[in-house]
């Protein structure tokens, strides 16, 4: 349309030619110009240099509720609303060297609502090079502020809701421990050899006590470790650390299960070297310490795991945990970092809490890393621990 316009010229929004001075009388165009103007889809207004609007396509009567004619020899800035001493609009064009795209405005219909249009204009000129007016094109984009405000409005809410709900399990741990210590320290006492025999449904009642108690504890503490790195309570300290010191201590940690279940453990380092990665080493071990100790737990008896190094690019080093057992569908994998979720083994005799995985992977991002997983049904799985390279 701006190809079409005569008498503009603009020496910032393209190769637009130098065209005849812009008519200042609020006239109607002639008959082809009008035609055109008349199957715009966005509204098209032309001013002059006072701002009185002295053409004006029909789209603006689905905007503002106005027919050309009513508009046309008006002021612009009588559509704004609540228009200040120099036009927003015009504001912005003037900070855009000349030309402006996508500006948002608030304009006022004939029948006195508010909407939000999105405009795009630019400055015309006289042949001596001075302002001969502005021109530009708007549309309706009042729906999509308010799905917008809708969205900004669930946002802050869900936000409030989640920081209350971090408060509350920060607040909670120290009333929901103590308790918990307090039956599993006085269940021990009573398992002591020095308070008496025990018949044997009493030790069977006891260890059940025992192993629910501590089993609770695990759980909360899980849960109010989420909740830190949720709320940025938890201080991350990035340091230069040894990959493969870490590991083989991780392996070291692991392998009394792993000989429990007859599971075989390798280390292939094909760099022939430790690489240095960037990573709170504290974290960074639990995190790797947890997938390990799952590819043995979740691994069939006399299977194996095996853990491998690879440089994927000059910033990652990735470290794969991968094991023979049963493996995960699509769907299994998907689901699997969410809090809770043990894919059925809950009713077996592995324990844990379902949230392991889950803050293995929320402290690998807060340390700018990742955990990804690959598995195939029947061919084990591969959890991929996504690290920082210190020397990269």
């Amino acid at each position: 349309m701006r190809g079409n316009n005569e008498g503009v010229s603009s020496p910032v929004c393209g190769d637009i030619a130098e065209h005849k001075k812009t008519k200042r009388a609020p006239t109607r165009p002639p008959r082809e110009r009008r035609t055109i103007l008349d199957n715009i889809v966005e509204t098209f207004c032309r001013t002059d240099k006072d701002g009185l609007i002295t053409m004006c396509s029909a789209a603006i009567e689905n905007l503002l509720g106005y027919t050309p004619d009513e508009v046309i020899g008006q002021a612009a800035r009588s559509l704004y609303v609540k228009p200040t001493a120099r036009d927003d609009f015009l504001r912005a064009v003037e900070g855009g060297g000349g030309c402006v795209h996508d500006f948002e405005v608030r304009l006022k219909r004939k029948d006195n609502r508010e909407i939000w249009a999105s405009a795009s204009g630019y400055y015309t000129y006289d042949k001596d090079g001075s302002v001969s007016g502005l021109e530009g094109t708007a549309r309706d984009i009042t729906r999509y502020k308010e799905v917008e405000r809708r969205l900004l409005q669930a946002k802050t809410e869900a936000e409030r809701a989640n920081i209350a709900k971090t408060d509350f399990l920060l607040n909670m741990s120290h009333e929901l421990r103590t308790p918990l210590n307090a039956i599993i320290g006085f269940s021990q006492i009573m398992a002591l050899p020095t308070q008496g025999p025990l018949t044997g449904q009493q030790r069977e009642y006891l260890d059940i006590i025992l192993a629910s108690g501590d089993h609770l504890l695990a759980l909360i503490n899980g849960v109010l470790d989420v909740a830190r790195i949720e709320a940025g309570a938890t201080q991350i300290t990035l340091a230069p650390t040894d990959c493969l010191t870490v590991i083989e201590e991780c392996v070291a940690l692991v392998q009394p299960l792993a000989q429990d279940m007859a599971v075989e453990f390798s280390v292939e380092n094909p760099l022939m070297e430790s690489p240095l990665v960037l990573v709170d080493s504290i974290k960074f071990k639990q995190a790797l310490l947890n997938l390990m100790s799952n590819a043995v737990k979740y691994n069939i008896r006399g299977g194996s795991v095996q853990v491998g190094l690879e440089i994927k690019n000059a910033t990652a080093l990735h470290i794969d945990v991968t094991d023979s057992g049963p493996g995960l569908s699509t769907e299994e994998c998907a689901a699997l970092f969410e809090p809770f979720q043990r894919l059925g083994a809950e009713n077996s005799n592995i324990q844990g809490t379902g949230l392991g995985l889950v803050l293995a992977k929320r402290m690998m991002e807060a340390q700018g890393g990742d955990i990804l997983v690959t598995s195939v049904p029947g061919y084990g799985s591969t959890f991929t621990v996504v690290v920082k390279r210190a020397d990269g």
